[in-house]
């Protein structure tokens, strides 16, 4: 890793509200401030936020990450509603300190079976609520957290390699 960038390794992930949205025609966001960052990636359809007075026009394949304390709103579009995963966390480092993500607020990176794997598993966790669902809520989406920062901040995403190349990695590393 390029010691130029920062550490994100010792994140604390605390989860305020995660759920597995289907929007319907008329459905909005009021405008607030929110407390939390509020990371949501949308697998169909399209929705317009506006975030600190400024319009992003969002659509299937793009993650929306929205810094905390931002003021926000959405609608969505009535002929073709989003369906998404939000998730609203907080983000700290080891002595408490408030982090936050090097995404842009709106990034393309299409739908990723992958990453709707995770969060249909984070879906199922969070509304099973079972013994120790927090913990198993938590690790799911640091997983998520760790294959978005791959994919838009680290820029080595391993599917994208030859597979004979992974089993070479995968043997050395063994």
């Amino acid at each position: 890793m390029n010691q130029s960038l920062p550490n994100y390794d010792n994140l604390i992930v605390t989860i305020c509200y995660f759920i597995s949205r289907q929007c319907n025609p008329d459905w909005i966001i009021e405008e607030s401030r929110i407390d939390f960052i509020d990371m949501t990636y949308i697998y169909s359809g399209e929705a317009d936020y506006v975030i600190n007075h400024k319009t992003y026009h969002v659509k299937a394949g793009d993650l929306l990450c929205i810094p905390q304390h931002s003021l926000r709103s959405a609608t969505t579009n009535p002929h073709n509603p989003m369906m998404c995963y939000p998730v609203n966390f907080l983000l700290h480092d080891f002595e408490h300190n408030e982090v936050s993500l090097p995404f842009p607020i709106v990034s393309h990176i299409g739908i990723l079976d992958s990453l709707i794997h995770f969060y249909q598993e984070l879906n199922v966790a969070w509304l099973e609520k079972k013994p120790g669902y927090i913990l198993h809520s938590r690790t799911l989406f640091t997983g998520i957290l760790y294959r978005l920062l791959s994919l838009l901040y680290y820029r080595n995403d391993l599917t994208f390699i030859d597979p004979r190349i992974r089993k070479v990695i995968s043997y050395i590393a063994q």
